[in-house]
């Protein structure tokens, strides 16, 4: 069924937003960290209220963007990380209950497992992961392993899966054993997420987000990759998929993967481009202008949900009663608050 947009509530912001933002499934909250401006003194953990779109706490200034966040499981203790810092944060008021040092630099994401004993923190930059005892927030083990961009809980209670998108890497690691537990490769992915019995990737085509003069390339670790722009080459690792051209599903009990489905579900968003309902039992493909609500067993198209023009879609709430939405791509200024209603032609 087609459904068009109802605008319920809009905020227009005193400087531009540009991405950093994290939207918490079961809790349903959505955070930003360069909310107020990109001043290294305005740079703090956010969460906005999604009815309002007003903030309803905030934690001290962290001068840094946060690269990702995770709940613990237990007690509901935050975790971000920054580039060489992993804050922890009160769950209420967002009070800097903690701080991890001495990781190292390229912090890139992290996760708790699923008993909360453990807080695993990937740095792209060394190429290794570092397990942290949430007993004494000390750091108990180092394991070179390659670069990761996600973490993710696996059903064991204390093994994550460790993902690398560019490469389709699949990782299951054992945080209280420190070892690895299994590994595959599939094709390329952007986004993933999980569910309690799958994880969902987005898959598509790995482009090179940074780029470099050729009059320069000397300096710099370079790809063989086309370029999207004359007179200057990729850069080495800095490849992303951010065009989902299908999915596929990762049973976590039988740790296999299914065959690659082409689809036209997932189109371009400089955002989260899957997510679930908040029950798990929808799969939500989100791209410019537009959301396509799936099954999340069968991958059936359910509805698709027209959002105004020019939006991007942040995080859809509940089972797909309403979305929080962006105006702009790369930088926007204005946020607003919709639900669907069914088009004419459809009622």
């Amino acid at each position: 069924m087609p459904f068009r947009s109802r605008l319920v509530n809009e905020l227009s912001l005193e400087h531009d937003q540009r991405g950093s933002g994290f939207f918490l499934l079961p809790t349903q909250e959505l955070f930003f960290c360069s909310w107020k401006g990109f001043a290294h003194s305005d740079l703090a953990l956010f969460r906005i209220d999604p009815d309002t779109l007003e903030i309803a706490a905030n934690s001290p200034a962290v001068y840094d963007l946060l690269r990702d966040l995770d709940r613990k499981p237990s007690d509901g203790l935050l975790a971000g990380c920054g580039w060489r810092k992993v804050f922890l944060f009160d769950p209420t008021s967002l009070a800097i209950a903690n701080r991890i040092e001495g990781l190292g630099e390229g912090l890139e994401c992290l996760a708790f497992d699923g008993e909360g004993d453990h807080l695993l923190i990937a740095s792209a930059l060394r190429q290794t992961v570092r397990i942290v005892d949430t007993r004494t927030w000390r750091v108990v083990a180092t394991k070179r392993l390659g670069r990761f961009t996600h973490v993710l809980r696996a059903r064991d209670a204390h093994q994550l899966v460790l993902l690398h998108g560019p490469t389709g890497r699949v990782m299951w690691f054992d945080c209280a054993d420190i070892r690895q537990v299994h590994e595959f490769h599939g094709p390329p992915f952007g986004a993933a997420i999980e569910s309690k019995s799958a994880i969902f990737l987005a898959v598509g085509t790995p482009r090179p987000m940074g780029l470099v003069p050729e009059s320069n390339a000397k300096q710099f670790v370079t790809s063989s990759g086309k370029s999207p722009v004359p007179g200057y080459v990729p850069m080495a690792g800095t490849e992303r998929v951010n065009m989902g051209a299908g999915l596929v599903v990762i049973d976590l009990i039988t740790r296999a993967a299914s065959p690659p489905r082409p689809t036209d579900y997932l189109g371009p968003s400089p955002h989260q481009m899957i997510q679930l309902s908040r029950s798990g039992g929808l799969l939500f493909a989100l791209s410019k202008e537009r959301v396509r609500v799936l099954t999340a067993g069968a991958l059936e198209v359910v509805s698709e949900w027209t959002l105004p023009e020019g939006s991007f879609p942040l995080a859809v709430l509940g089972e797909g009663e309403k979305a929080v939405v962006a105006f702009g791509q790369w930088a926007w200024s204005r946020i607003a608050l919709v639900e669907p209603v069914p088009t004419e032609k459809s009622s």
